[in-house]
């Protein structure tokens, strides 16, 4: 563990939980591949641990697949979205939950808008 290398002073002791949460549904994705990731929620806590729920869905199931209000989640399209960020730990934990002028620079992401600030764009003919 980088723990163990580290002088006591360089150690970080402390979790980003939003980023926490991402993590553990990316855990059961890897644990349970046949299942999509829908939501994950915070339930409870105590002094040593937090406590989450994941919603995984199976996409192969009748009752998913005929059910128009879930069946958008069996599309080829939505796999591995916990990966990618785009369940509402993911969103959370980009920066993505807010609208607006005070939220202008964390969309489409931090990386493209610190990337279009920084790139001067000069047109052919001026």
């Amino acid at each position: 563990m980088l723990s163990e290398i580290l002088p006591y002073f360089l150690r970080v002791f402390h979790f980003l939980w939003p980023r926490i949460l991402c993590l553990e549904e990316v855990h059961y994705m890897w644990k349970l591949g046949g299942l999509r990731v829908l939501n994950s929620y915070w339930i409870n806590e105590d002094s040593t641990y937090k406590y989450y729920e994941v919603i995984l869905v199976d996409t192969a199931h009748a009752a998913v697949r005929n059910d128009p209000r879930i069946n958008w989640i069996c599309n080829a399209v939505h796999k591995h979205r916990e990966l990618r960020g785009l369940t509402s730990a993911g969103k959370k934990f980009r920066g993505l939950r807010g609208k607006g002028h005070l939220h202008h620079k964390a969309r489409p992401s931090r990386r493209a808008t610190w990337k279009r600030n920084q790139t001067l764009s000069l047109r052919r003919y001026r």
